[in-house]
């Protein structure tokens, strides 16, 4: 199996954190109002809930539309600037006022309000520590709701680190990534899909590396994992299909038990996802009709799928490396290059110093649970997005990100390491990827700062 650790990796932990929390944070403040992907839906809809009062989802207070409205001067006009004089009067002159409210329909609305628990709490942290002064605005809520986010998503990829016994420096350095501290630096609910797939990361590769310890407790961590997953982005339950290769199959009792929880958690995570039961009305009829064309096109759809990877496959690269915000804060060609390469090359190098040796069958199962959730998202945005955009049947998959490979993208780099004999000696690689990591996060500053600010 190679050098395994089964030890918590507490250095590497403490080293993640401390990067993490110093670069998330100054993102969470230099990055201006609503520029983070869909921050102006996911905003909204976390202050619709807030706020709460209503039951209709769609009625949104006016004032919260007028300001999330004024900062999209911003989105797609790389000439125009956070001048200090918007950055004064969005601090101290606005307030929130809850009255009156309008309809208005936006993308986050139907999705489950646990995915915005993070933000949620940061803004009712955010308000406690304002002592109920009306002084606390739509700009500090949206602070305070990133700061939420960010504590979610360092405490969770710390808790990664330690249950995982191998690749612990790869899975540091792909979490400091810009773009995935970016998402988890703001409103958005991505941070409670990345840390999912990669606790489920760490469930297999113990259980694989090092298996020991109570098996109820790694079967709650499987659990919780599939119920945030189902309740927030169902595209990604595939990743759980490792899973199959851990249960022990001969425990008839056991095993069923296991399997009996999962599938429960599952489903009350279905049960309790808006999304499910929330297309109607001509735009639900268009995308049946998608889906339809989908289920009866088969052939047509999988060829679909794959001249879309080729057709697209730059962007993803890009968009997943070296762009921020609504794909308008973008980094030089060169720097994209360096982290793509990079990334790859420290899961390679961690996996030759360690003599990782990741079984056929886990690789298996890694790359059919990679192919099942790029199938997954990819259709679904086929269904939702592409059929407005496109129409039904269109020959390409409009509206996919980069940056939705990021939950996958470990699982295939594992799956694809090569097998290496052992080394003479194994160096400890950790304190320089965290440098790499750190030369990649101050530059991601100076691209807000140049983008924004200057």
């Amino acid at each position: 199996m190679g050098s395994i650790d089964p030890r918590p990796g507490y250095p590497i932990v403490s080293r993640f954190a401390a990067i993490a929390l110093f670069f998330g944070t100054l993102l969470v403040f230099f990055v201006p109002p609503i520029q983070p992907p869909d921050e102006d839906s996911h905003f909204t809809k976390t202050m619709t809930l807030w706020l709460g009062g209503k039951t209709d989802k769609t009625l949104v207070p006016k004032s919260l539309l007028a300001w999330v409205d004024s900062h999209r001067y911003l989105n797609g006009n790389a000439m125009e600037r956070y001048s200090y004089k918007v950055w004064y009067e969005d601090s101290h002159l606005n307030r929130i006022v809850t009255e009156p409210r309008v309809h208005h329909k936006y993308s986050g609305q139907n999705i489950s309000p646990l995915m915005y628990a993070p933000s949620l709490t940061g803004v009712a942290v955010g308000r406690l520590l304002y002592l109920g002064s009306p002084l606390f605005n739509y700009p500090a809520a949206l602070y305070f709701g990133r700061l939420g986010n960010l504590l979610f998503y360092v405490g969770g990829v710390c808790l990664v680190l330690l249950l995982t016994p191998a690749f612990r420096v790869s899975i540091a350095f792909l979490a400091l990534t810009p773009v995935s501290l970016h998402v988890a630096a703001a409103v958005h609910y991505d941070a409670l899909t990345l840390v999912p797939g990669l606790l489920l990361l760490a469930v297999f590769l113990r259980r694989t590396y090092a298996p020991s310890g109570d098996d109820r407790f790694w079967v709650s961590i499987i659990c919780l994992c599939l119920l945030l997953l189902a309740n927030g982005k169902v595209v990604y339950l595939p990743l759980a299909l490792p899973v199959v290769l851990l249960l022990n199959w001969r425990r008839v009792g056991a095993t069923a038990r296991c399997v009996a929880c999962m599938a429960l958690s599952v489903i009350v995570g279905a049960l309790l996802n808006p999304q499910f039961h929330s297309v109607g009305g001509a735009e639900g009829d268009v995308v049946k009709e998608q889906v339809l064309y989908a289920a009866s096109h088969p052939l047509a759809f999988a060829q679909t799928i794959i001249s879309s990877l080729e057709r697209f496959g730059d962007f993803y690269a890009v968009s997943a490396f070296g762009v921020l915000g609504s794909l308008d804060t973008n980094f030089s060609l060169p720097i994209v290059v360096l982290i793509t390469v990079s990334t790859i090359a420290i899961f390679l190098v961690e996996a030759v110093c360690n003599r990782y040796h990741t079984p056929l069958t886990m690789r298996a199962a890694f790359v059919a649970a990679s192919v099942l959730s790029v199938v997954g998202f990819m259709g679904a945005t086929y269904a939702i997005w592409t059929s407005r955009s496109v129409g039904v049947g269109g020959s390409y998959v409009d509206g996919v990100q980069g940056r939705y490979f990021l939950p996958i993208l470990p699982f295939i780099l594992i799956a694809l390491m090569p097998r290496f004999g052992r080394p003479r000696f194994a160096p400890k690689i950790a304190p320089g990827v965290f440098f790499i990591a750190t030369i990649f996060l101050t530059q991601t500053i100076l691209v807000v700062f140049l983008r924004f600010w200057i």
